[in-house]
């Protein structure tokens, strides 16, 4: 017997699974890396790279995962939740917050952590094969990237995730700071649409980011998985392992 309280998460999935074939929403375990499952190829390739430090792969590879089923799942929700949301200036400049905005601005706070931990992740990763020089508890994707070793800066594959990196990740980062440690995306938008009344440039400003969530984690969601794509295969320009 299917008790009322799950009919309402079986009806949530069939919306948001309509949601992800119509917005095209891929996480990392139903992406492709040249025609190889990303788990395969994940194994396939560091199963014959010496580590420099040791790690369980199996949690790790998990745990990316998850954390990409995470992404898909609340910008799912943003998608779901946007044309319900309250925007200020088709409500006559009044912001009288309703239930579906007071839900897609904590999850606009969520998502952003999710993509956060997915890089924290890939940051692992490469620090597991390459030598940084880093102690354990200071890696992070920015520190990875700044302190790796300079005989594959110039690779391809180190090229391409530094430019991810650079041109849509640190700015994410910064804003996930922002988020954690002084003021939610909630906060962001409820008080600042009061706070700027008489600023139409930033309410604009404000709205437009706001009704932008959507398509920017859509965004985020594919550039974790080329970012993954791009770390394996520069973890694949290291030497094989020899017996």
């Amino acid at each position: 017997m299917i008790l009322p309280q799950q009919n309402i998460f079986i009806e949530l999935d069939r919306h948001l699974y309509a949601v992800y074939e119509d917005r095209e929403l891929i996480c990392l375990g139903e992406y492709k890396i040249d025609d190889t499952k990303a788990f395969s190829y994940y194994h396939k390739i560091i199963d014959k790279k010496n580590r420099i430090n040791n790690f369980n792969s199996v949690d790790l590879i998990y745990d990316i995962q998850f954390i990409s089923q995470d992404i898909k799942f609340l910008t799912g929700l943003l998608f779901l939740l946007r044309p319900f949301i309250n925007i200020p200036s088709e409500e006559g400049e009044t912001y009288f917050q309703n239930r579906y905005d007071a839900r897609y601005l904590p999850f606009a706070s969520l998502v952003h952590q999710n993509v956060y931990n997915f890089w924290d992740r890939i940051g692992d990763l490469l620090y597991f094969f390459f030598d940084t020089g880093l102690e354990e508890r200071k890696v992070y994707i920015g520190t990875v990237m700044s302190n790796f070793p300079n005989q594959y800066r110039s690779n391809e594959y180190f090229i391409k995730l530094n430019d991810l990196y650079e041109q849509k990740i640190k700015s994410l980062i910064t804003t996930r700071t922002q988020i954690v440690h002084y003021k939610q995306v909630e906060t962001k938008h409820y008080l600042g649409t009061f706070q700027n009344y008489n600023n139409q440039q930033i309410k604009d400003d404000l709205e437009k980011e706001k009704k932008g969530y959507p398509e920017y984690f859509k965004n985020h969601l594919g550039y974790c998985n080329t970012g993954f794509e791009y770390a394996l295969k520069l973890i694949n320009e290291l030497p094989e392992k020899t017996e």
